[in-house]
């Protein structure tokens, strides 16, 4: 005899099966817990049969856990779906959310302006930051840190290099001695920078007065360009409306600093 087995937690239909005879009474089939004689009705997709115990009948209840389902407030998927349960009662939709910045309208998923604006300022606000890492970057890698020290370092350099350069000295002992003290911070300048990998050619004291002399105008020209980074960055993300374009336009600015820099730097 075919017997139709239901589950002990949620009473749904499992599987059919065949009821053992009696031993004790032929022609009489034992039906076990959690089973019933009675052939489930057919039922369709989202649907299964449930056995009511106490109307020993069969219910047809609605069946969702196997579907995906999308709440209409959050937008995020509905993370459990229990047997009869339907998308009505669970405020949810089939149709999945373009993004967390869409709100369910009149059926479809429509653009929150109120979402989509705040998602736009934080997306400049970091896009903003990464111009000016960027930006710190460039300046420490050319230039060296931006800071009063360095500047006046770089200074007592270029001053010591043009005297060196143009053998500035008068020939008092005074004037010999600063021509000694040059040479030797030039000298020692050159041996540090002859130990980098970059370095191809070795400095001498003269070579390396040559270079920052030379260092100068271009210094000047890279810092322009830093700050034009900057500027660029800031009046172009203020235009930007779409927040797709945001990305592009970050890497567009990069592969264009990237290659002023090779340039300045040859």
């Amino acid at each position: 005899m075919d017997i139709y087995n239901y589950s002990g937690d949620t009473n749904e239909y499992k599987n059919m099966g065949q009821a053992d005879e009696s031993p004790l009474e032929p022609g009489v089939f034992l039906v076990p817990a959690l089973a019933t004689s009675i052939k489930p009705p057919e039922f369709g997709f989202n649907e299964i049969p449930v056995f009511n115990e106490l109307n020993n009948a069969w219910e047809i209840k609605p069946d969702y856990r196997n579907a995906t389902l999308f709440s209409k407030e959050t937008g995020e998927k509905i993370a459990n779906i229990n047997i009869g349960d339907t998308p009505d009662y669970l405020n949810a939709t089939d149709k999945e959310p373009p993004s967390t910045l869409y709100k369910f309208d009149n059926g479809k998923w429509v653009v929150d302006d109120k979402k989509y604006s705040i998602a736009l300022n934080e997306a400049k606000e970091n896009a903003l930051n990464r111009i000016e890492k960027t930006a710190d970057n460039y300046q420490r890698m050319f230039l060296g840190a931006n800071s009063a020290d360095r500047q006046a370092r770089f200074q007592h350099n270029l001053a010591a290099a043009q005297r060196v350069l143009s053998d500035n000295y008068d020939s008092t002992p005074v004037g010999q001695a600063l021509k000694s003290a040059d040479l030797l911070a030039m000298q020692v300048q050159a041996d540090a920078q002859n130990l980098k990998p970059e370095t191809t050619l070795p400095l001498s004291a003269i070579g390396f007065a040559n270079w920052v002399v030379e260092w100068l105008p271009k210094s000047v020209v890279i810092s322009a360009c830093i700050e034009n980074i900057l500027v660029i960055g800031r009046t172009e993300l203020n235009k930007i409306t779409d927040i797709s374009q945001i990305e592009p336009f970050f890497s567009e600015l990069a592969k264009m600093a990237d290659s002023k820099f090779s340039e300045l730097t040859k």
